[in-house]
């Protein structure tokens, strides 16, 4: 007579324990975008909420970071400095319902290195540095305003929405992305500059002279920097994602000026620049 086997499945990134029913907690976003699924034993799943849009407030926002002369498709925002955005979704959320803000960098994104960080809506919240504060006057349209600390990473951001309620739990990575440069006029911020004269000189004018020759025989040339053009913006972020710098590392901008020097070199270190 036959053996009888019995089927089992096994859900690797169940969002709960199928014992304690505990909450699992995601240090990377892969395992984060990963831990939808459900466990079959819910036979009634909830229909939960979904994000009918964000905004991200681009002239409010870009104004206020000295950011509105840069020719991207998305937002470009300065460490330090408060930002504000908003979020809508298809219904009121009920009060057993829970939803968390997720925002993540780098080519890894993890918590435990400040590159993958998680936001309670209904409740206000510190993560590395970071803060968010939600308000609402109906349960369905929410004003979120963050705070990056004045040593946050740079580069690009996404923002992600994980919803969840006793017996479900949804997660999207939403199109929305901005990118957070460094600040020069945040005073806790290491690319400080105290005057105005120099923020405009060396931060905000475009074009400028670059000097050429010796220390006894020099002279200035006209140049076009063109620091605000997309291209130039995309250019650093790539070249910034093929150095060998970890994430966490982009914070420090010394050691990113170190890396952007080895990268120009293309005899010694592979760089993108060959000398005639």
């Amino acid at each position: 007579m036959g053996r009888i086997r019995r089927s089992v499945t096994t859900y690797r990134h169940a969002p709960y324990n199928l014992r304690s029913r505990s909450r699992v907690k995601y240090d990377s976003l892969s395992s984060l975008l990963a831990g939808d699924d459900n466990p079959k034993e819910y036979k009634k799943r909830k229909i939960l909420p979904t994000v009918s849009s964000l905004t991200l407030c681009a002239e409010e926002n870009a104004a206020a970071h000295h950011t509105d002369v840069y020719q991207t498709v998305y937002l470009v925002l300065r460490r330090g400095q408060p930002f504000t955005f908003r979020i809508k979704f298809n219904k009121k959320l009920d009060s057993d319902e829970n939803v968390r803000i997720v925002l993540s960098t780098g080519r890894s994104p993890y918590a435990s290195q400040g590159t993958l960080l998680f936001f309670q809506l209904r409740n206000s919240a510190e993560r590395f540095g970071w803060k968010m504060t939600a308000c609402s006057p109906d349960e369905q349209d929410y004003e979120l305003k963050f705070v990056s600390p004045s040593d946050a990473v740079i580069g690009k951001y996404s923002v992600s929405v994980q919803i969840s309620s006793e017996s479900s739990v949804k997660t999207s990575k939403l199109k929305e992305t901005f990118c957070l440069v460094f600040n020069p006029w945040n005073s806790e911020d290491d690319t400080y500059m105290e005057g105005s004269a120099e923020r405009d000189e060396y931060v905000m004018n475009e074009t400028g002279r670059i000097f050429v020759g010796s220390k006894s025989s020099k002279h200035g040339r006209p140049w076009i920097f063109g620091q605000f053009e997309e291209c130039c913006l995309e250019s650093a972020l790539h070249i910034l994602n093929i150095t060998d710098l970890a994430d966490a590392a982009l914070s420090n901008p010394v050691l990113i000026t170190r890396a952007f020097s080895k990268m120009a070199n293309s005899f010694d270190d592979d760089g993108i620049l060959c000398a005639l």
